[in-house]
């Protein structure tokens, strides 16, 4: 007999560990953002994660969305998408920061273009790595 479990498990394994990827990998730029706002003397390690963590859950989850309505439009290869990406994640998450007021608006501008770059290059490392193997 034929139930919904049996067609659902179909798709729950790979959506599973897509979401358990997208969320290690969201980590990991947390975590680089984080070394590289410390770097840049923007604080302890402890707010420089916290303050890490809070603007790249919000630019990773309006990402997301914009990601899912528009790239299949935009139809560009991956280093164009990447690039668009890098320079929105960089006004969304400068942005986040400015309204912090922890710092001047140009050391603040200089960090989120800095951490961007951090970690948009380890981004763009790992899907070479991915596409190429």
């Amino acid at each position: 007999m034929y139930t919904l479990a049996d067609s659902a498990a179909g798709w729950f394994g790979p959506a599973l560990v897509g979401v358990i990827g997208f969320a290690g990998l969201v980590f990991v730029i947390v975590l680089v953002e984080a070394l590289a706002l410390r770097g840049l003397k923007w604080g302890s390690f402890r707010l420089s994660f916290v303050d890490s963590l809070m603007i790249n859950v919000t630019s990773a989850a309006i990402g997301v969305v914009l990601f899912a309505l528009f790239a299949p439009a935009l139809n560009l290869g991956v280093a164009p998408l990447l690039l668009l990406l890098g320079a929105l994640t960089v006004l969304i998450e400068g942005g986040m920061l400015t309204r912090l007021k922890r710092h001047p608006l140009r050391q603040t501008w200089i960090a989120a273009v800095v951490i961007n770059a951090a970690s948009y290059a380890f981004l763009f490392a790992f899907v070479l790595y991915v596409l190429i193997g």
